[in-house]
Formats: structure tokens, C-alpha cells, sequence
């Protein structure tokens, strides 16, 4: 319970490392709807890569924020999203 605090207290911003070949139509829906489902104060930021263009863009959501808990991550983690926490 301790560790869950401590991540509710400190992590205030989520990023989400997204490979731009991977993208479609079905993962962003997938995306979206696990997000809509955690909404909560914490910031959201989406890095979106292209290693063989070796170019990346970082977009923070304007009008979307979520919480930050161990279910999200774990969440995350079986959809294979790579992810940073701040």
C-alpha cells in the first residue's frame, strides 16, 4: 500500500512513447478508452517516434488529464505501451 502512495504522491505527469508504425485506428481508440477510464488531475504527454526517420514529437494533451495508479501501469504494461512517469 506504501509503494501505491508513493506513486500517486510524486508521478504528477504520464508520458506515452508511442512508435509511429504501430499506429492505426484500433490502437488509438484502445489508447483513448483506457485513458477516458483513469481520468483524474495528472498530466498526459504523447511522444510520438519514428526511429527510422529518427524523428520524434512530443504533443502534451490540452484537454486531457488521468490518475496515475498502479492499475493503469499495469494497464499499459499488457498492451505493450512503453511509457515514462515524472
Amino acid at each position: 500500500q506504501m509503494l501505491q502512495d508513493v506513486l500517486e504522491v510524486l508521478a504528477n505527469k504520464l508520458t506515452l512513447q508511442l512508435n509511429i508504425l504501430e499506429l492505426n485506428d484500433a490502437k488509438i481508440n484502445d489508447i483513448q478508452e483506457l485513458l477516458n477510464n483513469h481520468e483524474g488531475k495528472d498530466l498526459l504527454n504523447f511522444v510520438v517516434y519514428d526511429v527510422e526517420e529518427k524523428m520524434k514529437l512530443q504533443m502534451p494533451s490540452r484537454s486531457s488529464k488521468v490518475r496515475i495508479s498502479q492499475e493503469l501501469l499495469n494497464e499499459l504494461e499488457s498492451r505493450e505501451l512503453l511509457y515514462k512517469l515524472n
